[in-house]
């Protein structure tokens, strides 16, 4: 099963500090937080340059770069306290700008709350045909552990791995979780924004997290997925039992934790 590792690829940007009145007669991007409390932020941007802009997000040293695309919704996913967001322009290659800065105080109303939210890599909506896929399979299950079985169940035998995709993936790809779904094909990144969708469709916690594996040998995605009744987060890698499950084997849902390092989580 091959993955890709193009997304490690380091990002350097220079930052230019431009003072606001340079900009100050031009339409500006701006920053939504509304939903702050639901542990999301949204940038709007100007539809026609979307993909001259970066918005990073920090937390003390920890940080997370983002290309903007159609969908700019974003979580505060590094816990309470204080985050800076910077809103950057491209000037040239691998020149930014930064034409916004903004500090946001957050403190979550709950740890599991915010991975039930639609963000840029896991994009879902109630109206999508993934989300009523999710509640069909789901409307008998007798515990949130059945529902999330029936889901994971769907995934692992209905989408097959995209070798040809894999072979060609560039950095700062974003997965579409509605275009999976009607493909069935995809790369790891697409199997796990595909579960973490349809699980937070039917109100299930579920993480996309990203990082290394004992199983795999390159970068790879899977998720963690919050089970109610235990109170505990439980991994579950879609893309690698779904290699097992079209050669007829039986892989246990639940991974051990110690197979796995994140080093992001969505």
């Amino acid at each position: 099963m091959r993955q890709w590792n193009k997304l490690l690829v380091s990002m350097m940007l220079c930052i230019w500090l431009v003072p606001a009145a340079v900009f100050a007669e031009q339409a500006q991007p701006t920053i939504d937080y509304d939903e702050q409390a639901e542990g999301i932020v949204t940038i709007h941007l100007p539809t026609e340059t979307v993909d001259k802009y970066k918005i990073r997000i920090s937390k003390d040293e920890e940080h997370y770069t983002y290309d903007a695309a159609s969908y700019n919704v974003f979580p505060l996913q590094m816990g309470d306290g204080d985050y800076i967001i910077l809103m950057l322009e491209q000037v040239a290659g691998n020149k930014y700008k930064l034409i916004e800065q903004a500090k946001i105080s957050y403190t979550a109303q709950s740890a599991e709350d915010i991975y039930l939210q639609s963000v840029q890599n896991v994009q879902w909506n109630e109206t999508m045909e993934l989300a009523n896929k999710a509640a069909a399979l789901t409307k008998d299950a007798q515990s949130e552990e059945a529902k999330i079985a029936a889901i994971y169940q769907f995934v692992v035998s209905q989408v097959t791995y995209d070798n040809e995709k894999a072979s060609r993936i560039q950095s700062g790809y974003i997965p579409s979780a509605k275009l999976t779904y009607e493909s069935k094909s995809g790369i790891c990144y697409d199997y796990a924004s595909l579960f973490a969708a349809m699980l937070r469709s039917v109100d299930i916690p579920a993480k996309l997290a990203m990082g290394h594996t004992t199983t795999v040998d390159e970068y790879h995605a899977w998720n963690e997925v919050y089970m109610k009744e235990k109170d505990e987060w439980v991994i579950i890698d879609t893309t690698y039992d779904a290699a097992f499950v079209n050669q007829d084997g039986k892989p246990s849902m639940m991974k051990d934790s110690d197979d796995y390092v994140k080093n992001r989580v969505y």
